[in-house]
């Protein structure tokens, strides 16, 4: 399954935070489903939801009609780490 991560710790490590906090992005809204008890995400759909979180922070480039792959071009890798904090910051 390209383009997918399964369980906590892989959801986390892809953006570079702990399992735990890709738990509380579920229960944020991130779109994470649970087979079983296992979570899978598709990371672009992630990323869409993390970049939607900081448009509402106020804090995003313009990334509107962007792919994900293309945000994260836009966003850079400070800009995910920003990112990131953004969306640790609101919950």
């Amino acid at each position: 399954m390209n383009g997918y991560e399964h369980g906590w710790t892989a959801i986390g490590s892809a953006f570079g935070v702990s399992g735990k906090q890709a738990r509380k992005w579920r229960q944020q809204g991130a779109p994470i489903l649970l087979l079983g008890e296992k979570p899978v995400t598709r990371i672009d759909d992630l990323w869409r939801w993390l970049l939607e979180h900081r448009a509402e922070a106020g804090e995003q480039p313009d990334t509107e009609g962007l792919s994900a792959a293309e945000a994260k071009k836009v966003v850079g890798e400070d800009g995910a780490r920003a990112l990131l904090a953004a969306v640790l910051a609101k919950g």
